[in-house]
């Protein structure tokens, strides 16, 4: 028999293996292919470490922490009725949670805007590939599993409850992040009661879906008001947002140099480096090697090329001279917001900056819920409170706080270089109709 074995994690504390289950010796085995460990190079919140210090923690360690969240909510939900999982299913669950991240490039949703795909395509391509050591453990497990899994990913799976327990307004995965970047990144108004929403959730046999007892109500309004403050104050942070869009102009930059001429990528001691920087979609062997310590390494080396404007934001990244924010939210008419933007880019020329790098309109948005509506594509993704009487109510009918949380998120604002930023402000001030607030 084989030992068991324990990961002490910051957020669960103990997540433990089992020597005896065949399902904990094949997670660990994926926990130790080498596509997974590349996840050890990949933050979890790309460059928010520059404002929050202590936010360094990985891709691998949510993941991890995915995984054991779905594991916890399957096992209770059958304590509650084995009818609610087989077997089977728990495994399924178990192994796409754990692998669900397993796509995301350096710097996770920043990369996102230079290759132009989304993760999860990755993600499926590395489970289904057969050159991979994933695929290779998958199929092991059982030969239809790569399928399986990644039909739950991408939410193609025909047991949509499956797909649910991934990726949904109440998940394995949401119930990781936001744990894990609240205490990471020390937001005290992340957090939410992890213990008792688990509690009072459970399963619906004729939904297929999680509900949430009455008694949970307060519960999921907590979890769901830390989602929303963790996008307001951590992901859309006006200094974080800044430096991923330097990381992303940055590589645009670079692409655009190679194109001309400028860049000789035979300069580069990094082949997916070389491919990343192509007009070719990347090989995923290339791909797969592909982290934060490289990017960072050649943005390193592009600190002193002869090109302005890529040595500015090389370095700018690197010594965390970043671009500055003017706030432009409480503007509400897009024909003045325009305005602003075309006045700003002409004044940025002016300053000897290109306007298309270096005077950039950022408008990040999000619902930190989405109730119910007939016309949506997937409905069965709401959350649903059971009352003491055992009926059903989608939790934005009854809860006046996760109503106000429908609402969209969005923030307007204008990124330029501090060179520049005072005489835009200037400019900008000088006109009646500007409202906007310059974010130092």
């Amino acid at each position: 028999m084989n030992e068991d074995k324990v990961i002490r994690d910051s957020v669960h504390d103990l997540i433990q293996f089992s020597g005896a289950s065949k399902l904990d010796q094949f997670l660990l085995k994926i926990i130790d292919a080498p596509e997974f460990q590349r996840l050890r190079r990949i933050k979890q919140l790309a460059m928010s470490n520059l404002v929050y210090q202590g936010a360094d923690h990985t891709r691998f360690a949510h993941s991890v922490g995915a995984m054991w969240m779905a594991r916890r909510l399957v096992r209770h939900l059958r304590t509650q009725s084995k009818a609610s999982f087989t077997d089977e299913e728990e495994c399924l669950v178990t192994l796409a949670a754990l692998l669900h991240d397993i796509g995301h490039g350096p710097f996770s949703h920043a990369f996102e805007g230079v290759t132009k795909e989304r993760h999860e395509f990755r993600t499926g391509e590395i489970i289904s590939d057969p050159d991979t050591t994933i695929n290779k453990i998958l199929k092991e497990f059982d030969p239809i599993a790569p399928e399986e899994i990644e039909n739950i990913i991408l939410k193609q799976s025909e047991k949509n409850h499956l797909s649910t327990i991934v990726s949904s307004q109440l998940d394995a995965d949401r119930l990781d992040y936001i744990a894990r970047d609240t205490l990471m990144t020390g937001a005290k108004y992340g957090r939410f009661d992890l213990e008792w929403l688990f509690h009072t959730i459970t399963f619906n046999p004729i939904k297929k879906c999680l509900v949430v007892s009455y008694k949970g109500l307060s519960a999921v309004e907590a979890y769901l008001i830390a989602r929303h403050n963790l996008y307001k104050n951590v992901y859309f942070h006006k200094t974080v947002r800044s430096a991923e869009i330097m990381l992303r102009k940055a590589l645009q930059r670079a692409k655009q140099l190679v194109k001309e001429g400028k860049l000789k990528l035979e300069q580069l001691e990094y082949l997916p480096i070389c491919n990343l920087l192509s007009d070719k979609k990347v090989e995923l062997k290339y791909y797969l090697e592909l982290d934060d310590s490289m990017i960072l390494q050649v943005l390193k080396s592009w600190r002193n090329h002869p090109d302005k404007t890529l040595s500015y934001l090389a370095n700018g990244i690197i010594n965390r001279h970043l671009l500055k924010a003017i706030d432009l939210t409480d503007i509400k008419s897009y024909e003045e917001i325009n305005h602003v933007h075309k006045t700003s880019k002409e004044e940025v020329s002016r300053q000897n900056f290109d306007p298309e790098y270096f005077c950039v309109m950022d408008e990040p948005k999000d619902i930190a819920y989405k109730s119910y509506s007939p016309d949506e594509d997937e409905p069965d993704t709401v959350v649903y409170i059971q009352s003491r009487e055992g009926s059903l109510n989608e939790v934005s009918r009854i809860s006046s706080t996760i109503r106000s949380l429908s609402e969209q998120l969005m923030m307007h604002r204008l990124y330029v270089p501090e060179e520049a930023r005072d005489k835009i402000n200037l400019v900008l001030n000088s006109e009646p109709n500007f409202r906007g607030k310059n974010n130092e």
